[in-house]
């Protein structure tokens, strides 16, 4: 954990989180890297735009977070549709 910290502060690339805890959705990875971008103006302004932007992600909407391809936007949907039933 202090050698994470300590690469953030120093602006070092970050260890690929989402390897090594492949169950968490990429949509949501999008989320938590926005957040913890080095330089702040590429992060979020607000606790609340960060808010709204989990709160797209819960309700299967798209996030701001990342650029969402095709494939990205059909399986997003797809999931959608299957929680409704």
């Amino acid at each position: 954990m202090r050698e994470n910290l300590r690469r953030r502060i120093e602006g070092e690339p970050f260890p690929d989180t989402q390897a090594l805890y492949p169950s968490v959705p990429q949509p949501l990875f999008a989320i938590c890297a926005k957040a913890m971008r080095h330089k702040p103006d590429e992060r979020y302004q607000s606790a609340g735009e960060m808010a709204e932007d989990l709160d797209r992600w819960l309700k299967g909407k798209r996030i701001n977070a990342q650029n969402e391809t095709l494939v990205d936007t059909v399986r997003r949907l797809a999931q959608k549709t299957l929680r409704r039933r």
